[in-house]
């Protein structure tokens, strides 16, 4: 990050189990200001797991190129949108789906003191327009025959809105220094490409272990994915921080 010119580039290398073998994911992303009230990211994710079902979860590859605007009209609202490009691969069978998705989404700082009190409304939409037939090497890892349908899912839609409580700001990689904090998130939404209603719960807690660190937890559950089926995910995070000329990091 170089405060001086407003931009931030994230890179990310991990390790990827799979039924079919090892794999390498990959993460980068540019974000910069062009302009006082205007943010803008590119990114590019590559072999990345897939959540729209538990065979895909442990078969699919997802590779995402996207594009993201902010606009903050005033200190305390944000709106924006975020487009991605999806391809899938599945074993040794590459391309078996492509697709967009699209969020819309915006925030508000209801209260600013400790802890700070947000609120959040979100607009998804995702939607393959081109699945291929598994091929008979990818289906033999299976215990039944299985659509790419069932593998991925086509359409999916969803409203949601939701509140945030938070001291800090846990995970981030925008701060400058530790800053030991916590948060609490409640969401309901309506999934209208299943006509059902939806809720999540999370939390999370960062703490300093030497002064110049910052150590993670945070855990989360909704009670509807992109399979279909409630889901529950935990992240742990260690920063360390390190002070040189001109404050960059």
């Amino acid at each position: 990050q170089n405060n001086a010119t407003d931009w931030l580039f994230t890179a990310g290398l991990g390790h990827v189990g799979r039924l079919d073998g090892d794999e390498l994911s990959t993460r980068f992303e540019a974000r910069f200001q062009p302009l006082g009230r205007w943010q803008m990211a590119v990114g590019y994710h590559s072999g990345e797991r897939s959540t729209d079902s538990a065979e895909a979860w442990w078969l699919v590859s997802r590779d995402s190129t996207s594009f993201e605007g902010l606009y903050q009209p005033d200190s305390r609202t944000t709106v924006g949108a975020r487009l991605a490009s999806l391809s899938f691969d599945a074993g040794s069978q590459s391309s078996v789906a492509e697709g967009q998705r699209l969020e819309v989404f915006g925030s508000h700082l209801v209260a600013r003191r400790y802890p700070d009190w947000s609120v959040r409304a979100e607009y998804v939409l995702q939607d393959l327009n081109r699945l291929e037939r598994l091929e008979g090497a990818v289906q033999s890892l299976f215990e039944r025959p299985l659509q790419t349908g069932e593998l991925l899912t086509e359409h999916y839609e969803r409203v949601s809105v939701g509140m945030r409580w938070q001291e800090h700001s846990p995970h981030s990689l925008l701060e400058q220094q530790a800053q030991p904090g916590w948060f609490l998130d409640v969401n309901t939404g309506y999934v209208l490409s299943t006509d059902t209603v939806e809720y999540g719960l999370g939390g999370g807690v960062s703490w300093s272990l030497f002064g110049d660190d910052e150590i993670a937890l945070s855990a989360g559950y909704a009670s509807d994915s992109l399979s279909g089926a409630s889901s529950l995910d935990a992240r742990v995070t260690y920063t360390l921080f390190f002070k040189t000329a001109g404050e960059n990091r």
